[in-house]
């Protein structure tokens, strides 16, 4: 395994194009127990799970990052002891680097 056992609680929101966000919205909400320090991760901003994700943080009082890559999410995991903003900041880094062109790393 890469990481091994998850050390934060990760949820994933599963929906389709038919799906009524709204509906997302509110049974995500009905379902969610505890939310400390929760962080909302989606891929595209302004596409539907980015929406979807902003109505939720706006419900949870929680924040949302963009651009979600598998890079990012294993930064997640490896640094989940950080201080929330360090840690969000530390998982941004990590989808910034793993974006490049050609053969070698920056």
């Amino acid at each position: 395994t890469l990481i091994g056992e998850l050390p934060v609680a990760t949820r994933c929101i599963r929906f389709t194009n038919a799906d009524n966000p709204d509906l997302v919205v509110k049974s995500t909400l009905e379902s969610t127990t505890n939310c400390e320090e929760c962080v909302v991760v989606t891929d595209l901003y302004g596409s539907s799970p980015s929406n979807i994700a902003h109505a939720l943080a706006r419900e949870l009082s929680c924040s949302v990052v963009h651009g979600l890559n598998l890079a990012m999410l294993i930064r997640a995991y490896n640094y989940a002891e950080l201080p929330l903003d360090e840690w969000i900041e530390h998982m941004m880094e990590g989808a910034r680097r793993a974006i490049f062109c050609g053969n070698t790393p920056p």
